[in-house]
């Protein structure tokens, strides 16, 4: 989601500032994005990153440190003043139809407690975040694109929202120009 995120930010000239572990000297991007080496395991170097960016995109790596990571993350923005832009699991529980959904969630898939500690950290943080959520992305239909042309759809998921990948990179691209009242 990232690249995709990337490649609509790089259409729209915008000024874009990249977190690497590692500078990637053969870039496609020369030029037009400035690499910035830190790591989300240093909270110090998270706020150097972040130092005058107005928003950060955040996809949670799949780590067993994965809550200390995003917590570093969000410590770091809010020191900076950036705004989160959140893709990841996330269920908000402002209504008792939420807070059912939370519980259920936790109890039959407890590999998405610590996820939805992070939906809940960023959430409640004090960087004005945008959160999205989707359920399914079209794309995950190539994995298993020969068993649905044979006329099987083999993913557990059936009645999901779906989402195409580029078009949630679309609306984080747009996340400053539509809090300023654009289209």
């Amino acid at each position: 989601m990232g690249g995709h995120v990337l490649d609509a930010l790089v259409a729209r000239h915008a000024n874009i500032r990249v977190l690497v572990r590692h500078r990637h000297p053969d870039s496609a991007f020369a030029g037009t994005v400035t690499q910035v080496v830190a790591d989300l395991r240093d909270e110090q170097t998270l706020r150097t990153a972040l130092a005058g960016v107005r928003a950060a995109l955040y996809i949670s790596p799949h780590d067993t440190d994965e809550e200390e990571l995003a917590a570093n993350f969000v410590r770091a923005a809010e020191a900076t003043g950036t705004r989160i832009a959140f893709a990841g699991v996330h269920l908000p529980a402002r209504s008792i139809a939420g807070r059912l959904q939370l519980a259920v969630t936790k109890a039959f898939l407890p590999s998405y407690r610590g996820k939805l500690r992070i939906g809940q950290r960023i959430a409640a943080s004090q960087t004005d975040p945008v959160i999205f959520s989707p359920t399914n992305f079209f794309q995950n239909d190539e994995i298993v694109e020969a068993e649905i042309h044979n006329g099987t759809f083999p993913l557990p998921i059936r009645y999901a929202n779906r989402v195409d990948v580029r078009d949630l990179a679309e609306l984080c691209a747009r996340i400053e120009r539509l809090d300023n009242g654009g289209t």
